[in-house]
């Protein structure tokens, strides 16, 4: 069985991680902005609807938001 921690990340790492795992999917400059957007969108929507939004900056089941932020990529780029 898995257990997931918790674990803070400042959010300009994340946004730097994003733009990395959005350039590995895309050469173009531009829609690697589109994707890493589109992620971060993603991920700080879900941080929003989540019921400790209002209680603490971002924080990230790193390992799980990695797998999630790799299969929004695919998807948005078909591949």
């Amino acid at each position: 069985m898995r257990t997931h921690a918790r674990t803070s990340t400042p959010l300009g790492q994340l946004i730097a991680a994003v733009f990395d795992e959005a350039a590995l999917h895309s050469d173009n400059p531009h829609e690697v902005s589109r994707l890493a957007t589109k992620a971060v969108t993603h991920l700080l929507e879900r941080l929003r609807r989540s019921s400790h939004a209002c209680r603490r900056l971002p924080s990230a089941e790193t390992e799980n938001d990695t797998d999630r932020l790799g299969t929004l990529l695919r998807k948005s780029t078909g591949r």
